[in-house]
């Protein structure tokens, strides 16, 4: 065990947290007094109205997932705020104020904006406890679906630049840069940058998922090993997971080189973080 100076020692040799980014379009505060207050400003200044959720792949305009979720998961997943008090403020929003469609389709994602909030948190408890029936399966390479067949290659220039944001395709890249940059990323673009890794770059999925859990403000091990075991089931493998996992879409290189068309056509968020292409026509 370490002792005081142990502690000091191993802090001092830690990574410093990154520079501010200028790049950056939010800061997060910890603690419940600042989780609290951003809930508040959340809720009067009418952003729960255009909410969508974290899988409305074809929401256009600037309410999109890319763009327009709550920034509550860092707060939620150090307890700074708790789901229960998120849907019990969104429930007296929508008494006040009415209530807004959402765009969401399938089953869960109908409804008042409100009520798919309340769907994103349920899914978020859904994860919790199937990761304590998953155990340790959710780390091995089959993932806890057990997935068989596939083979995953390890190479260490591919991950770099996948990592680094430098794969070529510019909402990928986009999204890995952000990531580093600020320790936040979209549900959308976080499906988008591990799916290229899985079913493109064909690498091992639990480098990616090491890599989100460095990296995200929100990290909790069964919110992101859980998606990332998803990502690498094929389509036969969808039917047998259905009792274990809600079934969505399936993502492939086709969407994610579609999503930029609908969710950023203007290239507003690509161009802040692949500033490279602002010459291009």
């Amino acid at each position: 065990p370490f002792g005081q100076e142990g502690v000091a020692a191993a802090f001092a040799q830690a990574a410093a947290a990154p520079p501010p980014d200028d790049r950056r379009t939010f800061t997060w505060v910890g603690g419940e007094t600042a989780a609290l207050e951003h809930l508040d400003w959340y809720m009067r200044s009418g952003q729960l109205s255009t909410y969508r959720g974290a899988t409305e792949s074809f929401a256009h305009g600037e309410a999109n997932p890319v763009n327009s979720g709550t920034r509550l998961s860092p707060w939620l997943a150090f307890g700074c705020v708790s789901a229960r008090h998120v849907v019990h403020e969104a429930r007296r929003y929508e008494r006040a104020h009415g209530k807004s469609s959402s765009t969401g389709k399938g089953h869960g994602k109908s409804g008042s904006t409100g009520a798919r909030l309340h769907t994103e948190l349920l899914f978020r408890d859904f994860l919790r406890f199937s990761a304590l029936s998953w155990g340790t399966s959710l780390f091995k390479v089959n993932g806890p679906f057990r997935v068989e067949g596939l083979e995953w290659g390890r190479d260490a220039e591919r991950f770099a630049q996948w990592r680094a944001g430098q794969t070529g395709f510019p909402f990928v890249d986009a999204g890995m840069r952000e990531l580093a940059a600020t320790g936040y990323l979209s549900h959308l673009h976080r499906q988008c940058c591990a799916a290229f890794l899985v079913r493109d770059l064909r690498l091992d999925w639990r480098m990616g998922a090491e890599h989100f859990e460095a990296c995200l403000l929100d990290h909790t091990p069964d919110a992101n090993w859980g998606n990332w075991a998803y990502r690498i089931l094929q389509r036969p493998c969808l039917a047998a997971s259905r009792a274990q996992y809600p079934v969505e879409a399936h993502i492939t290189t086709v969407e994610c080189l579609a999503w930029p068309v609908v969710h950023d056509a203007r290239m507003a968020h690509t161009l802040r973080w692949v500033p490279e292409l602002r010459g291009l026509p």
